[in-house]
Order: C-alpha cells, then structure tokens, then sequence
C-alpha cells in the first residue's frame, strides 16, 4: 500500500496508523536522515527478541549481523574484522548492566574502511532499530580514511 516505505533513501513522514514496527522504522530513519528499510534487521532482531523477552530472561537475536542481546550474566562478544590480524582477537564485555546491548555490523567490505561506525556502535544504543539506521548514515558518509576528521 506504501511503495515509498520500501523504497526512500531519505526519511518518510510519520504514520500514526502503520504497526508499530514501521512507526519504529520511520522514527530512527528520521533520526539518522537515511530511509526507513536501513533499519529493517536492527528492528527486527529488537522486536523478536522483545516478545522473547516474556518468555526468557536471556535473549540473543541476530538478524543479517545485528544484534540484539538481552543478558542476565556477563557476556563477552568476539570482534569479526575480516582478514585484519586483530580479527577474533578483540572482544567486548557485555554486563547485564549494559543490557540489552545492541550491534549493527555493516558487510565485510566495510570492515576496513569504517572505524567511526564500529566506534559509534560500541556506544550502548538501547534501540537495535536505530543502531541499524545510525551505522548505515555513517556508512554512507565514510568512504575512506580521508572522510574521517580528527579533533
């Protein structure tokens, strides 16, 4: 019914009738200025893991490389970067404190030209949908070293 949903690049205006998955959608795609499907997997690993939630203290959903982690005990999350020497060398502890704790992974083909995406996702976005949308915004800003500015 809604073509555009599927296929803007930039954010839509707000539908207080869609589900709440799509209201979800438009609202961080609006936040990070890319159109709403860059937060299709982020919200749908957030959404999945929420109605898990009733069921389970201790949610691990995964959707395409985002992640959403609902944890009642210390984890620790290897760090993938391809062929780089650091790859699975790396990891970050997730504390129930940090939970739940979201990622949203860009394709390998980003792994080595993306710092400020893998530093932007280490911050504790509460929401899988916006962390989506935020890594894709950045992504389509950073194409190589030159595209990140140093303080």
């Amino acid at each position: 019914m809604h073509p555009e949903f599927s296929e803007s690049l930039v954010p839509l205006d707000e539908d207080p009738y869609a589900p709440e998955i799509v209201r979800e959608m438009i609202g961080v795609s609006r936040l990070s200025a890319v159109g709403p499907m860059a937060a299709v997997a982020g919200a749908m690993a957030e959404f999945v893991s929420r109605d898990l939630l009733k069921l389970s203290k201790q949610v691990i959903a995964e959707n395409g490389g985002d992640i959403y982690l609902a944890t009642s005990r210390e984890r620790m999350i290897g760090i993938y970067a391809g062929t780089s020497p650091l790859s699975l060398k790396l990891g970050i502890v997730i504390s129930p404190e940090d939970s739940p704790w979201v990622s949203a992974p860009r394709q390998e083909r980003w792994v080595h030209r993306s710092a400020s995406e893998r530093q932007m996702r280490l911050y504790s976005f509460k929401s899988a949908a916006l962390a989506d949308a935020a890594a894709t915004a950045v992504g389509n800003i950073v194409h190589e070293k030159k595209d990140i500015e140093r303080d």
